[in-house]
């Protein structure tokens, strides 16, 4: 799909920013690209986000299609279950900051960090449906194993967006 590509395509878009944001002479310049800035460094959020969703990185992304020998979901709200349900009424922030390491990482190569963040969120796919199929997600699934699942996908998403706007943003004191 082309969620890898318009995560890396954000990325240097605010980079760009940034270096636009540095350059500028005057306050009224400075602010408009801060506002430029807020809502790109927001759609790449969104992006970045949706890869830490397995189905997002899955031709498997709203119930399993095609042939299904372990019986998972096939109901077309599997998606919305897992990623608006549950998380809107199970998840809390403290679920998810204590996964999130203090300090973040310089990411010098986005695109393969990019990759190696969708492969590794692929990688769970079939963990997630069958927790799926042990204790659908809704929202009021309360089973334990749910809330650690998607705690982990959340701080996921959480420490890759985290790393990249922070990664744009010092790179972008280079030429």
């Amino acid at each position: 799909g082309l969620l890898p590509y318009r995560i890396v395509e954000m990325a240097q878009t605010v980079r760009l920013e940034f270096r636009l944001w540095r350059a500028a002479s005057d306050d009224a310049t400075k602010r408009a690209i801060e506002a430029r800035i807020i809502n790109d460094a927001g759609i790449l959020g969104h992006y970045v986000a949706d890869g830490s969703n397995p189905m997002h990185a899955s031709v498997q992304y709203n119930g399993w299609k095609g042939p299904n020998p372990n019986g998972y979901a096939t109901d077309t709200r599997m998606h919305a279950r897992f990623e608006s349900a549950y998380v809107d009424a199970q998840m809390k922030i403290g679920d998810i900051a204590p996964l999130i390491p203090p300090q973040p990482r310089t990411v010098t190569n986005i695109r393969a960090a990019t990759i190696a963040y969708l492969h590794e969120s692929n990688a769970q796919l079939e963990r997630l449906y069958q927790i799926d199929k042990a204790a659908a997600f809704d929202a009021q699934t309360t089973a334990p194993e749910n809330k650690k699942f998607a705690a982990e996908r959340l701080a996921a998403g959480a420490r890759m967006l985290r790393d990249i706007w922070y990664s744009v943003y010092v790179s972008s004191a280079a030429p």
